[in-house]
């Protein structure tokens, strides 16, 4: 995990984090649109990662100005004249998984800054500071349990097409979470990971 203290960047003016937020957003729209639906019958799935990243790159601020440009894209294209029941269950269910995609962003941000306060002012043993990214790994691993729980519950009571879609949006949040496994599982002196394995875990 030490490779994420990298990943963070000194604090940014607002401007620039909404800016940059935003950015990313639309960019995830635009892809939409490239891939012509095979993100899915809405297509969430695309801003799951700008949402994140906005979060943790940031602040919880941007990470949910990341969310609400997302919602109000996904409303503007979608048709209301069919579905509206359909359309908001799966709006208020993107919603809550956005907001605890914001939240494990924000966590995430939180104790890597103080991971890395601990590293430039050498406060900290490095067993302190391994037991701290430990403990954040832990907690991010505990989030992604709690989303795959949320969309399963939502999933038992949705409408066929919006099952599917929280089905494929489950199978994603794994493959993030698998990801998040191996890479805090690699051997912490040399930072590698073995991605035979992983593949192997993954199909």
């Amino acid at each position: 995990m030490e490779w994420l203290l990298q990943l963070i960047p000194p604090r940014q003016p607002l401007l620039v984090r909404y800016g940059v937020s935003t950015a990313m957003v639309a960019l995830a729209f635009g892809l939409r649109f490239a891939l012509q639906g095979r993100g899915g019958p809405y297509g969430f799935i695309l801003f799951v990662p700008p949402i994140l990243a906005a979060a943790l790159l940031f602040d919880r601020g941007s990470g949910l100005l990341a969310l609400a440009v997302a919602v109000v894209l996904s409303t503007a294209i979608l048709d209301w004249n069919q579905k509206a029941d359909v359309h908001i269950g799966a709006l208020a269910t993107f919603i809550a998984v956005g907001l605890l995609l914001v939240f494990v962003g924000e966590g995430l941000h939180r104790a890597l800054e103080r991971a890395q306060k601990a590293e430039r002012s050498k406060g900290l043993l490095l067993v302190e500071k391994d037991l701290l990214l430990r403990e954040m790994s832990h907690r991010v691993k505990n989030k992604f349990t709690m989303i795959l729980s949320l969309i399963g519950l939502q999933s038992r009571h949705a409408q066929p097409d919006s099952r599917a879609a929280l089905e494929a949006i489950a199978r994603r949040v794994r493959v993030i979470a698998s990801i998040h496994d191996q890479l805090q599982g690699a051997p912490r002196d040399d930072n590698r990971v073995n991605v035979a394995e992983y593949l192997e875990d993954l199909t």
